[in-house]
């Protein structure tokens, strides 16, 4: 087996603000004392549409008072209204979570939201074409008034991996400023309270929050779990690739794999990180289920950061998205996403079936470096401005 050079998807850089693990006026699950407390004002804070019930009363494992775009129309009409305020952030939209429901196609169900750092953000979700389960178990979350994007992915081989996905999603934007590892420790609690019905329930998720600093200089803080993947582009250029916590990852680092072996080996689905109550373990290595190091990359006006699921990330390669996104708007680029990735999950097999020696040929028959797979597809486009 050939041991070609590693691809290198290590953080570029950390410009920007530090990060501070523990921000001023986070919530700290790990520090109360009282996590009941710390649950019901999760609940009770009026402050925020995204709510559980009190669990000093009672744990609803299928959480039906936390605020849904999935679950109650009249929510979601909420969700999507605008926050009238005073200053920059009047007219921003309320943070909503986008879960795809009843979308044949990715470019159908596109949102936009203005950030009130004055970036702009498209995002979408759907089941994806040929998905072997009736449901989407990929979310996408906004919060436009602390800047937040996150796109969380369900997990397939674990049970409702569409919960996990929801609750997390929720979380994020119901505590925005915690620091990530806060936010898995809310919602592993959660989903240990309703373990009967979530199982072994997990998911993976990238959460990028834009900083700007007192002279208007700003950056990106990105927090992964799992291989959700995130994508800088500076000048139409790939400037940064996420390391993704899998396991084919970790062959191309050992040098068991070659980077291009991973893009069609039969384990490429395996993640090595997820946020669940799971007691699994993979290789003799738990699944830490922690973010370890959140990091900071500059950027500018014009730079464009994709968050997605391994539903695209998957079927295109980092080049080919920068080929096919360059000069493109954010929901040109979502558009432009979701044709060719329809089209390769729709014809996966003839597509697989036509490139009897990949090895050799280097690409598939439709002239794609990736071995296409049908499955959801969460995506979150910024454009710095």
């Amino acid at each position: 087996m050939s041991k070609d050079k590693k691809r290198e998807c290590e953080p570029v850089g950390t410009d920007g603000p530090a990060i501070d693990p523990h921000p001023a006026g986070a919530i700290s699950s790990s520090r109360d004392p009282e996590i009941k407390a710390l649950l019901l004002d999760f609940a009770t804070d009026g402050e925020s549409e995204f709510a559980i019930p009190d669990p000093t009363v009672s744990i609803d494992p299928r959480p039906t008072g936390i605020v849904s775009p999935i679950r109650d129309a009249a929510a979601k009409a909420l969700l999507q209204s605008d926050v009238k305020e005073d200053g920059d952030t009047a007219a921003l939209k309320k943070p909503e979570i986008i879960d795809g429901k009843g979308l044949l196609s990715l470019k159908e169900g596109i949102r936009t939201y203005e950030t009130a750092s004055g970036d702009f953000i498209a995002a979408s979700t759907d089941r994806g074409i040929n998905y072997s389960k009736p449901v989407n178990q990929d979310r996408v979350g906004i919060h436009p008034k602390a800047n937040l994007a996150v796109v969380a992915d369900g997990i397939g081989g674990t049970d409702n991996g569409e919960l996990a996905a929801q609750i997390l999603t929720e979380t994020f934007l119901k505590y925005p400023d915690s620091h990530p590892n806060e936010v898995i420790n809310i919602c592993k609690y959660i989903m240990k309270q309703g373990r009967d019905l979530y199982g072994n329930s997990g998911a993976c998720f990238a959460a990028v929050k834009i900083n700007e600093n007192d002279a208007g200089n700003k950056s990106i803080t990105i927090s992964r779990v799992g291989d959700v993947k995130v994508l800088v582009f500076k000048k139409g250029h790939l400037a940064h690739e996420s390391c993704d916590e899998s396991w084919v990852q970790a062959m191309v680092e050992m040098g068991s794999i070659n980077a291009d072996e991973a893009l069609y080996h039969t384990m490429r689905k395996v993640v090595l990180n997820k946020v669940s109550v799971s007691e699994k373990r993979r290789g003799g290595n738990a699944l830490h289920d922690t973010v370890e190091a959140p990091y900071s990359i500059e950027v500018k006006n014009g730079d464009i950061i994709l968050v997605m699921s391994d539903g695209i990330s998957d079927n295109l390669t980092p080049d080919e998205i920068q080929g096919l996104i360059k000069g493109k708007s954010p929901e040109e680029i979502i558009e432009v996403l979701s044709d060719i990735t329809d089209e390769r999950m729709k014809n996966h097999k003839e597509i697989t079936a036509n490139t009897p020696d990949r090895e050799k040929s280097g690409k598939f028959s439709d002239r794609y470096k990736s071995e296409p797979k049908p499955d959801n597809r969460g995506v979150a486009v910024i454009q710095i401005n």
